[in-house]
């Protein structure tokens, strides 16, 4: 890592060893490409952003792939929302407790779509045809059949833009490329969303995931920058105005916005790798949790039982191993891997 370190606004320094760990397991979670589903549990000696540092690696590698955009699915995304929103929410009499519904959903849809620039909202008004389904939206003369090419300009109410139009707002390349020396990056993901990764925060929630977060700085070249702008979460950084990390809030069970599976779920905190392996629009994600130690027995038992429950459908993933280094004293990690069972 060619980037300075500080934390708690110290001194700047070489990254430590576990540091430049934790960024590295991220950032090389994908190189065994396997299709079966995998589970780590990352455990730390006491309280500290471990899980956001997994989270900015990740994020590096996504850089560099090319199928790391929502653009690819960005259509069929606005579609799903819009089936949600006409087929249950428009007309839902319990607002809103998907569980006691029955829906099948985790959480309502305003059916609301925003313009990336215009200021007017666009309800949405329907779907036309079956085979080749088309998005209708509400005008103030009428209605608009919104078709692909220009759906673009359209993002889900709440939602980052899925796209930048120039190069404000557009990720800052050589500051991951310091971070993660010779890393790959595409131009263009640099301007796209992705909500393929997604971080979810402690369940004390949100504000206490963003403290804990930018307690780190780095220091890249001349420029200075703080844990939260490089992770690029919604809302975490005025610079930036895509997203390439979802956030999921353990304490209220909510996604910060709709959008594609996540293929990778990073979990900070005990309590919120035990929410993220239960949850339904998790079951096939990759989850990699961070656990402290230092909590109490009880806490600690409850993740041990999980894994052991794990274990009927998980084997220990040992190969995922070669060709990684140990990690540094003090950082226990148990990797598993989905059976063939």
């Amino acid at each position: 890592m060619k980037a300075l370190f500080s934390e708690l606004r110290g001194e700047w320094r070489p990254a430590p060893k576990w540091v430049e760990f934790l960024v590295k397991f991220g950032y090389r979670w994908r190189d065994k490409g396997s299709k079966r589903r995998r589970i780590a549990v990352v455990s730390m000696p006491s309280d500290t952003p471990a899980a956001g540092l997994i989270v900015l690696g990740a994020l590096v590698r996504d850089l560099g792939r090319s199928e790391a955009t929502n653009l690819t699915n960005h259509y069929q995304a606005l579609l799903q929302y819009a089936t949600q929103y006409l087929g249950g929410c428009a007309n839902c009499d319990v607002r809103c407790h998907p569980a006691l519904k029955g829906c099948g959903y985790v959480a309502e849809t305003s059916g609301l779509l925003r313009h990336n620039q215009r200021k007017e909202s666009f309800p949405i008004a329907g779907i036309a045809g079956s085979n080749n389904p088309t998005l209708i939206v509400r005008i103030k003369d009428g209605t608009w059949v919104v078709y692909p090419k220009s759906a673009v300009n359209l993002r889900i109410d709440g939602d980052p833009l899925p796209k930048l139009a120039d190069e404000t707002g557009a990720l800052p390349a050589a500051a991951y490329q310091e971070i993660i020396d010779g890393a790959h990056i595409i131009p263009r993901n640099l301007k796209e969303s992705f909500s393929g990764l997604c971080f979810a925060g402690r369940a004390t929630g949100h504000s206490a995931t963003y403290a804990a977060c930018d307690s780190i700085r780095f220091k890249c070249g001349a420029l200075e920058y703080s844990l939260p702008e490089l992770l690029a979460v919604h809302g975490w950084s005025t610079s930036n105005r895509i997203s390439r990390v979802s956030f999921f809030n353990s304490r209220t069970e909510q996604m910060d916005r709709a959008g594609s599976e996540s293929a990778l779920v990073v979990a900070d905190g005990d309590a919120s790798f035990l929410r993220v392996i239960d949850a339904p629009q998790f079951q096939r994600s990759d989850v990699i949790g961070v656990i402290n130690r230092s909590v109490d027995r009880e806490r600690s038992e409850a993740v041990g039982n999980r894994i052991v429950g794990l274990r009927q459908w998980f084997i220990e993933d040992s190969e995922v191993r070669d060709g990684q280094p140990e990690p540094p004293t003090g950082i226990h990690l148990l990797q598993l891997q989905r059976g063939s069972r």
